[in-house]
């Protein structure tokens, strides 16, 4: 993904990445699990920004933070 990365954590604005490249822009929220399986919370922001922005909104899993973090993605 090309563009310019903008750090939102401290915006409370139901993302924590922006990515902008010309007109386009994703949103970017990353969850973390101790281990490597669990489950995540979505605020209700969060959540309805991810309904808002379908295909633009992009949902980082990071796995086992706590040792050898792994990492996995998915669009909406």
């Amino acid at each position: 993904m090309d563009g310019t990365l903008v750090d939102t954590r401290d915006l409370g604005c139901g993302y924590d990445f922006e990515i902008i490249n010309g007109n386009l822009k994703s949103y970017i929220e990353v969850k973390g699990l101790g281990g490597h399986t669990g489950g995540v919370m979505f605020t209700n922001k969060e959540w309805q920004l991810a309904k808002e922005k379908m295909e633009n909104y992009y949902l980082i899993i990071v796995q086992n933070v706590k040792d050898e973090a792994k990492y996995y993605s998915k669009s909406s």
